[in-house]
C-alpha cells in the first residue's frame, strides 16, 4: 500500500480525510481549530517577522490559514449531534452508580482483613461493638493506602477528563487524590464504628491508636528517637480524630456526601505538576447543588449552615493529606515506600 507525505508537515500518512492528503496530526489541529473558533491566518506570536516557516512550530492562527490554503474543507469535518447539557452531566456523574462502587470497595476492603486476622496476635486486638480490630502493622498501613489508591483510580477513571490524562498526569493526581480517598473512607468508618475516641481505624479493620507503641513493650521508651516518633504519631492520630472524625461524626456524614467531597476533592484541586483536571459538563456546579438540595432534607432549619460545614472539610482533608506525607518520613511505622511497586510507582512519580 502506498503512503504520501502529508502535504503540511511532511509526516508519512495514508489520510485526506479531509481534502489533501495529511496526518492524523494534522487532521487532529485542523478538527480543534476549527471547533474552538480559531481566527484562520490571524498571527499570535510574530510568525513572519520571525521567519517561522515551519508548520510545526507556527502558532495556530498561521497553522489554520495554511490547512486553508492547502485544502482541507470545514464542511468535511463531522460534527456529533449536541447533547443536552443535563443529559450529559446525567451520563458523567451517575451518583447512584458511584454510591454502588463505594458499597463494593468497602466490603471489598473488609475482606482483605479476614485473610489476615487469624495470624496475629491476640494480644494485639481491640474488640468494640462484637468486632475485632488489630493493631495496624507497617503492612497494614501499606495495604490500606494501596487499596486507597485504587480505589480512587476506579472512582476517578468513571470522569472522562481524568480517562484523558496521560498515564504520568494521572499518577500526579493519585499521588494526592489517592490518600484523600483513603482518609475519607477512614474518617467515616472511625465516625461510625469506634467506640473510643483514641483510635483510628483503617479500611482493613486494622486501627492506629495516638499511642504508637500501644501493646507493644518498648526497651528504652526515653531515647529520643523513641521520643520523636511517639510524639509525631500522637500529633498526627489526634489531627485525624480532631479535625476529620469528630466532623464527620458531628455532621453524620453519609455515604452520598462522601461521594460529593471525593468528586469535589478531584474536580477542584490543583495536584502535583500543575496539574488540574477539567470540568467541561459542570459537574462541580451540580454536585453543590445537590449537596445543598440534601443538606436542606437532612436539616431543614440548618441546611445552609451543614452545608457550609461539609465544605469545609474538604480544606481539612487536604491538610490531613500533607501530614500523612510528612509521616512517612517521621515514624517507622510509616516505611511504606519499601514495600509495594505499585504504591512506589504513584508516590515516587
Amino acid at each position: 500500500m502506498s503512503r504520501f507525505e502529508c502535504v503540511l508537515c511532511g509526516n508519512h500518512t495514508l489520510l485526506h480525510r479531509y481534502g489533501p492528503v495529511t496526518c492524523s496530526i494534522c487532521n487532529s489541529f485542523f478538527r480543534g481549530a476549527i471547533s474552538g473558533n480559531v481566527v484562520p491566518g490571524k498571527c499570535l506570536s510574530g510568525c513572519f517577522r520571525r521567519k517561522v516557516f515551519d508548520f510545526k512550530i507556527m502558532c495556530r492562527g498561521c497553522k489554520l490559514g495554511r490547512c486553508l490554503a492547502s485544502g482541507m474543507d470545514p464542511k468535511k469535518i463531522f460534527h456529533r449531534p449536541s447533547t443536552p447539557l443535563q443529559d450529559r452531566i446525567n451520563t458523567k456523574t451517575d451518583f447512584e452508580c458511584l454510591i454502588k462502587l463505594q458499597h463494593h470497595q468497602k466490603h471489598d476492603n473488609r475482606m482483605m482483613n479476614r485473610i489476615t486476622i487469624d495470624d496475629i496476635c491476640s494480644s494485639y486486638l481491640v474488640q468494640m461493638s462484637n468486632h475485632n480490630y488489630n493493631r495496624a502493622s507497617f503492612q497494614d498501613i501499606n495495604m490500606a493506602l494501596k487499596m486507597g489508591l485504587l480505589d480512587a483510580k476506579q472512582f476517578a477513571k468513571r470522569f472522562e477528563s481524568f480517562e484523558n490524562l496521560k498515564l504520568k498526569e494521572r499518577n500526579l493526581v493519585l499521588s494526592e487524590y489517592g490518600i484523600a480517598y483513603m482518609l475519607i473512607d477512614q474518617a467515616f468508618k472511625t465516625a461510625f464504628h469506634s467506640n473510643d475516641d483514641k483510635i483510628w481505624l483503617l479500611q482493613n479493620d486494622s486501627f492506629l491508636h495516638t499511642e504508637l507503641f500501644f501493646k507493644i513493650p518498648v526497651e528504652d521508651m526515653k531515647s529520643e528517637d523513641i521520643f520523636r516518633q511517639r510524639r509525631c504519631h500522637f500529633e498526627f492520630v489526634q489531627e485525624l480524630l480532631t479535625n476529620l472524625m469528630v466532623p464527620f461524626r458531628k455532621l453524620k456524614i453519609d455515604v452520598f456526601e462522601c461521594m460529593i467531597l471525593k468528586i469535589l476533592l478531584l474536580l477542584t484541586s490543583l495536584f502535583p505538576g500543575c496539574v488540574k483536571l477539567d470540568d467541561p459538563d459542570r459537574i462541580v456546579s451540580k454536585c453543590y447543588q445537590s449537596l445543598q438540595r440534601h443538606s436542606n432534607q437532612i436539616s431543614k432549619e440548618n441546611g445552609i449552615e451543614r452545608f457550609g460545614e461539609v465544605i469545609l472539610l474538604i480544606g481539612n482533608i487536604r491538610c490531613a493529606v500533607k501530614h500523612f506525607y510528612n509521616m512517612t518520613r517521621s515514624t517507622d511505622l510509616f516505611r511504606i515506600y519499601r514495600e509495594d511497586q505499585f504504591v512506589n510507582s504513584i508516590l515516587l512519580n
